[in-house]
């Protein structure tokens, strides 16, 4: 039907401000026919100005000349004046879906979206303009013309069906008022799509087959739940789908079972012949995609369904077939086959999509930080081979973010936005995130009265900031932080809201830190850093990082400082790491301080909640801190016995302890008992868990030391421990320790000039709290240019030195297949030799340090040469001292191959190249370098950017390097150009 331009406007309001002369007019036409997320969106913008104090007026009640703003607001393909007008200003109407454009010609602000939801996004991006304007009645005035296009094709959030709600009348998932609040959210954050996944039983942890609960057999009619509430479950989906589909967000169902066990009670032994659950299977599909039209994707979970791939090919592809229409498919990675996995995409005519875990069942850091496997963990906790080229599928990356968030708010602006331009990554179609809720309830079951917090009844009007900040994030990464700080403005007043949003900001950094650096594994099952105290000393000092490429262990760190390895701090150490942490909770308290001033705590219940939240938080960040400082100086003790570490180690255990008791006790005043099945159940034997109860777990710390201790003074053979300092600030004191062992005598100091015949500075040195130690600090005028030292005790016969001239006994490495796979054992085997090295040396070399600054890596050029065979890297590397090292690591895109270093080569000043062997599958690099004074750096850095940089694999039968060289244009976060 052929529409005229003001008569078929898609909203058209009058805003007017209570009592004032000025106005504000959006216009929008008679909504009769048109599509329901133009209809929503300008519903929201309606409401916007009236809790504004502002009267909204029919477009057929207003006068649209004069000063007033007018809003015309539709879809540009159907309204051609509208198209016209922005065209003619020199706007392109996009034509990705979701996309709009503004164009802002005061007193008009023209809307057009791509489609019905670019409408709608345009409707809210206009009401939050309004909420931020200075003055509403010149609203056009502050509205910037542009063009907006979403980041990525799918922005999904990934809650799941719990059978306790099913079994419940009065639950969330029958109530609408749940589903219309959590939709409207969903809606205004730019998620466009729903991916449930279901069932899961939140106490067995069990996830029974969905089609149970919501469909009956015609073949199997015994099978499931009763028909009638089954009829009602389904009924309840086919609503939920729809209210979505009124909000822009499509629907996908993804079971996670393939089976007739409704509950983890019932016996495997009742179970069907394959053909029956096969049969069983399609039928169910088809009546499901025929059932509930307006659902988007169907799916299904292969690796732990107990079924071989092809089950799902005969099952699932064939419902497909027998339905009415065509449905989009999708599966998990988890456990299953990529080569199989990979035949069912290639059977399907549709659209295929697989999910694949982005870090494992966890988050941690903002980008794909399991580049290889693991040792000891599934390869499909990473991406495998699935990046390869050709491909019949999409991917879609699914972040579990529920694995490292279960309890404590997190919103961090900056790290979401370095999270989805990750996603990229491997031509990623979108992302699946997991909410906390995922596998707890959507209500209130933590705090001890619930009466207190009044803000929220359901989970996602208390994480507001969650969905908001991945939803905006997705659509555009590059989202101001204008837009989150008018939201707090809307909940805090403008005059808290800037300290409050800092608050959260600072508060969100600690726990994915506390995961990424004390990661005992990827698996949800591994691991709750909010929860739990990390294991032991011991544990802490032979743990991996989640990503070991760019994070250095507690062990490994050691074994660099001790043969005074030039790039040690190329990777990000642990006594940064605690820092960090420190520094985070600092900001947080700091600006918690300055919101307290302005906001009562007892007149915001979110407030005051908030800030019990930063109690805990701080806590645990100081338990991590201290635990991690304790356990490198543990390591160093273990490494050298040098006494000095152990009582490092005992003075920070006893802090980390100290604030595991503050955790606790503001656990004990605020929360009742904790429900997490999936890991801490393991430590107490029961679903729920206060941090208290584990607590006397730390006392192994103190046994270990202990333990260590009476092993380093067994035996009588007289000697000096002593860890060697070979780098040191210039100009300053420096402290020199030394623990004697079966001697009784003072130990000396002996120090001169490196490198000359200058005579002996001999000094005694003192004992301090601890038996068996002594320390001396060298003067500051003596901290300049290289110093050579050794330490010496004579009594009677007995005499000892460092260096002895021989290297300290260890023990023998213990190693397994997997270190032997991924290189673990020759590289600690090596770093074991340098050590060995160190200590036969004569005397202790010390290096003043004038210069601290780390060099300056800048990407130069990227070439592929030789039709695809070689990849060509320049890069300049920087530095006011000489360089010592620069290194290249690299490695093939799947997961299955390990990292290699290779030393790039001098190609002019400043200027070093490599080429690197390159195949279909693409290539992963990162660049170390370090110069004389041993100052490292990394290029990219991790804690800025993702720490690599990539070439795309691409299809062997259409290589696009059809020539001898191709110079490729980096870019930042999507590998190449």
């Amino acid at each position: 039907m052929k529409r005229t331009f003001f008569a078929t406007l898609a909203a058209a309001l009058c805003i007017l401000f209570a009592g004032s002369a000025q106005a504000a007019i959006l216009f929008l036409s008679n909504t009769d026919g048109e599509e329901a997320p133009l209809r929503h969106g300008a519903a929201y913008l309606a409401r916007t100005a009236q809790n504004m104090g502002m009267s909204v007026v029919d477009a057929k009640n207003a006068d649209p000349l004069g000063n007033n703003p007018v809003v015309i607001l539709d879809v540009a393909h159907g309204n051609r004046r509208l198209k016209a007008i922005i065209e003619d200003a020199g706007l392109e109407i996009p034509e990705t879906p979701e996309s709009f454009v503004l164009y802002s010609k005061p007193p008009f602000i023209y809307a057009a979206g791509t489609d019905a939801v670019g409408a709608m996004y345009a409707a809210y991006e206009i009401a939050d303009l309004l909420q931020m304007a200075e003055n509403p009645a010149f609203l056009a005035s502050s509205v910037p013309s542009g063009v907006h296009t979403p980041a990525m094709e799918i922005r999904a959030v990934n809650p799941f069906f719990h059978t306790e709600a099913f079994n419940d009348p009065k639950s969330w998932y029958y109530d609408e008022k749940f589903w219309e609040t959590y939709l409207d959210e969903l809606s205004y954050d730019r998620y466009n799509l729903l991916d449930i996944h279901a069932m899961y039983e939140l106490i067995s942890t069990f996830f029974p087959n969905c089609y149970l609960y919501m469909l009956k057999s015609d073949k199997f009619p015994d099978v499931g739940i009763d028909s009638d509430q089954a009829a009602k479950n389904l009924e309840m989906f086919k609503k939920i789908v729809v209210m979505a589909k009124e909000r822009g967000i499509r629907t996908s169902l993804m079971s996670y079972h393939a089976s007739w066990r409704l509950t983890s009670a019932d016996k495997e032994d009742m179970e069907p012949s394959t053909q029956d659950l096969a049969d069983y299977t399609a039928e169910m599909a088809t009546k499901m995609i025929d059932s509930v039209p307006d659902m988007w994707m169907l799916g299904f979970r292969i690796g732990e369904s107990g079924r071989p791939e092809e089950f799902f090919q005969d099952s699932y592809i064939r419902g497909v077939d027998n339905a009415t229409r065509r449905i989009n498919l999708f599966t998990r990675s988890w456990l299953a086959n990529p080569f199989h996995t990979r035949s069912i995409a290639d059977a399907y005519p549709g659209r295929f999509y697989i999910e694949i875990k982005y870090n494992g069942e966890q988050l941690g850091l903002p980008y794909h930080a399991m580049t290889s496997n693991r040792k000891g963990a599934a390869p499909s906790y990473t991406w495998e081979d699935y990046t390869n080229q050709p491909r019949n599928y999409k991917i879609l990356w699914q972040i579990r973010s529920n694995g490292t968030h279960r309890l404590f708010r997190w919103g961090d602006p900056e790290f979401a936005s370095r999270t989805m331009k990750s996603v990229r990554f491997g031509k990623g179609a979108g992302f699946s995130m997991e909410p906390m809720t995922s596998y707890y309830p959507m209500t209130d079951h933590f705090h001890k009265d619930p009466s207190q917090f009044d803000y929220f009844t359901w989970d996602h009007q208390r994480n507001w900031f969650w969905y908001m900040v991945w939803g905006r994030m997705a659509y555009d990464p590059s989202t101001p932080e204008t837009v989150w700080l008018n939201r707090f403005t809307q909940r805090f007043g403008e005059a808290a809201a800037a300290d409050i949003y800092n608050t959260v900001v600072h508060m969100s950094r600690i726990v994915p830190l506390i995961y990424s650096y004390r990661c005992i594994g990827p698996d949800h099952r591994n691991m709750a850093p909010e929860y739990e105290t990390g294991g032991s000393l011991f544990d802490f000092m032979n743990n991996t990082p989640l990503d070991f490429h760019s994070i250095r262990a507690i062990d490994e760190f050691v074994r660099w400082t001790l043969f005074d390895g030039a790039l040690r701090d190329s990777k990000l150490g642990p006594f940064e790491t605690a820092n960090l942490l420190e520094r985070h909770a600092a900001g947080a308290a700091a600006a918690a301080e300055r919101a307290k001033k302005i906001l009562d705590a007892e007149k915001s219940s979110e407030f005051k909640d908030l800030l019990i939240e930063l109690d805990c938080l701080s806590a645990l960040a100081h338990y991590y801190s201290n635990k991690i400082r304790a356990a490198t100086h543990f390591g160093f003790f273990m490494q050298t016995n040098d006494l000095a570490d152990l009582t490092k180690a005992r003075e920070f255990t006893a802090k980390a302890h100290e604030s595991w008791d503050k955790l606790s006790e503001t656990g004990e005043t605020h929360y009742g008992q904790i429900l997490d099945t999936l890991r801490i159940r393991r430590f107490v034997d029961k679903p729920t868990f206060t941090w208290r109860e584990l607590q006397p777990s730390l006392q192994k710390d103190i046994e270990e030391m202990d333990k260590a201790l009476e092993q380093a003074l067994a035996g009588t053979e007289p000697a000096i421990r002593h860890r060697p300092a070979y780098r040191a600030p210039a100009g300053e004191y420096l402290r020199i320790t030394a623990s004697v062992l079966h001697i009784g005598a003072k130990p000396v100091l002996h120090y001169r000039p490196a490198g000359g015949d200058a005579p002996w500075i001999e000094k005694a040195m003192k004992p301090v709290d601890f038996e068996n130690l002594f320390e001396y600090y060298i003067p500051r005028e003596h901290a300049t240019g290289q110093i050579e030292y050794y330490i010496d005790a004579h009594k009677d016969d007995l005499k000892a030195r460092y260096p002895s001239g021989k290297p300290l006994k260890r023990a023998a490495g213990q190693f397994d297949i997997e270190d032997y796979l991924y290189n673990d054992a020759k590289n600690i085997t090596n770093e074991l030799k340098r050590i060995d090295k160190m200590e036969k040396q004569k005397f202790v070399t010390v290096q003043f340090m004038e210069d601290t600054a780390r060099p300056v890596v800048t990407l130069q050029d990227v070439e592929v040469l030789d039709y695809g065979a070689t990849a060509r890297i320049t890069v300049k590397v920087r530095d006011d001292s000489a360089l010592k090292e620069v290194k290249i690591a690299f490695k093939p895109l799947p997961t299955q191959y390990p990292w290699v270093e290779k030393d790039m080569e001098p190609a002019g000043t400043d200027v070093y190249r490599i080429d690197l062997p390159l195949t279909h599958e693409g290539v992963m690099y990162s660049i170390k370098a370090a110069d004389t004074w041993h100052n490292a750096t990394a290029w990219p850095w991790l804690l800025e950017e993702t720490p690599y940089r990539w070439i795309d694999a691409w299809d062997p039968a259409a290589n696009p390097y059809d020539s001898r060289k191709v110079r490729i244009e980096p870019d930042l976060y999507w590998g190449h150009k």
